[in-house]
């Protein structure tokens, strides 16, 4: 592929330099092209010029292709890794919920198990006991 196009492009670089040599004489123009088209024949020319266009093309839409089936594989791994991630998240946060509310009840348990062993009328004159559920129960309203 390089050597065909170097090739094709040394035989542009001929022509070019051939015309601009003979640019101001068009006597010489024309016989410098009846010499170059004798060597070369243009129509072989020509046609490797479309060969190479053809190639060209192909190469580009394989590039094009290869560039968006990798696009589509990443954003597959992109989206798995999405859902494994939400399905991580959500069964970490479901067992660590359940967890939390266990405690929670536990603690809910403890601490009415511990009130219990009063009397309720000792509680009731207890002025820090008052003082402390009042303030919960204005924390409360507020929130």
């Amino acid at each position: 592929m390089t050597v065909a196009y170097t090739d094709f492009f040394a035989k542009v670089k001929e022509v070019l330099d051939g015309f601009i040599s003979t640019k101001y004489n068009q006597f010489a123009a024309y016989a410098f092209y009846y010499v170059w088209d004798k060597q070369n024949n243009f129509l072989e020319f020509e046609l490797e010029y479309y060969h190479l266009i053809a190639i060209m093309d192909s190469i580009s839409a394989f590039l094009i292709d290869v560039s968006r089936n990798y696009f589509d594989y990443i954003i597959e791994i992109e989206i798995a890794l999405f859902v494994y991630n939400l399905v991580f998240v959500t069964f970490i946060f479901a067992f660590a919920w359940r967890k939390f509310l266990e405690k929670m009840g536990k603690s809910i348990t403890e601490t009415a198990n511990l009130l219990s062993l009063m009397p309720i009328e000792a509680l009731v004159v207890n002025p820090y006991v008052m003082s402390f559920i009042n303030a919960e129960k204005s924390r409360l309203r507020v929130s």
